[in-house]
């Protein structure tokens, strides 16, 4: 109840500022990356979780399709769109494996979003070849995932990875060649590379992880002060000790026919 009452209060920002930090990261890269497009068309968000950036599209005016795989999140993001009031949010279940059997979907989002998710998938090409045949000709594919050169948050990044998709990654990340290759392969033109989440949203993600262990709200006490940090020092402090950064992020296109 505490937790909606707060999202009521604060709309979309609830959503966004999660106490993870480089949520918010990618948020802003997002947002940032779709600031020539403000007039695009529909959006579909592939892996939406918990809905926080379907929502937070949504509040920007963009009518937005969250898929996810799990009926108990896709309950949880239309609570959390009507407590945030958004009215071209919706929200359905869909295994994003399983996306190119979605036919009615072919070619009928003018952009695609997909953050945080491919690492997550054995096929990552078969679910890009899903992604693509959703697209309009024209269209195009906001994706970040894990670099694959980030240095671990804790012990668990290490690895060994998953053989089995069960919601943890199957693989650490991706080199810009790697991606740049699937992406390819899956029919993607026009692949624009940057990053997001650097050293200190990095070490604040990893601490707070830490302290949960502990208790989650204590946790979240002591990180609150820390959350302005990347926001100061990150671009300059990476580039500095050459730190790599936690996300690898590309806007591909599907070529117009």
């Amino acid at each position: 109840m505490q937790s909606s009452g707060l999202r009521q209060s604060l709309g979309v920002l609830a959503c966004m500022c999660t106490w993870d930090t480089t949520v918010l990261d990618r948020w802003i890269w997002l947002s940032n990356a779709l600031g020539p497009r403000q007039n695009c068309g529909p959006i579909l968000d592939v892996g939406c979780g918990k809905g926080a950036f379907t929502i937070a599209l949504s509040s920007r005016g963009f009518d937005v399709l969250g898929l996810t795989w799990s009926p108990e999140d896709q309950q949880i993001s239309a609570r959390r769109a009507k407590l945030c009031a958004v009215k071209s949010a919706n929200f359905e279940v869909q295994d994003i494996r399983t996306l190119l059997e979605r036919r009615d979907l072919f070619e009928k989002f003018e952009v695609a979003v997909c953050l945080e998710v491919i690492e997550h998938i054995i096929d990552d090409r078969k679910a890009l070849d899903g992604i693509f045949a959703c697209l309009q000709p024209g269209g195009y594919l906001f994706l970040s995932t894990p670099n694959l050169n980030y240095i671990p948050l804790g012990k668990n990044d290490w690895g060994p990875y998953e053989e089995i998709e069960d919601g943890r990654h199957v693989r650490k990340g991706y080199s810009r060649e790697g991606l740049e290759t699937i992406l390819k392969a899956a029919g993607f033109t026009d692949l624009e590379f940057s990053f997001c989440s650097g050293f200190f949203s990095q070490k604040i993600t990893g601490f707070f992880r830490a302290c949960c262990k502990i208790n989650k709200n204590l946790a979240r006490l002591l990180i609150t002060p820390l959350r302005f940090l990347p926001f100061i020092f990150t671009e300059w402090f990476d580039r500095s000790i050459n730190w790599p950064a936690y996300s690898i992020c590309v806007v591909a296109r599907k070529a117009k026919s």
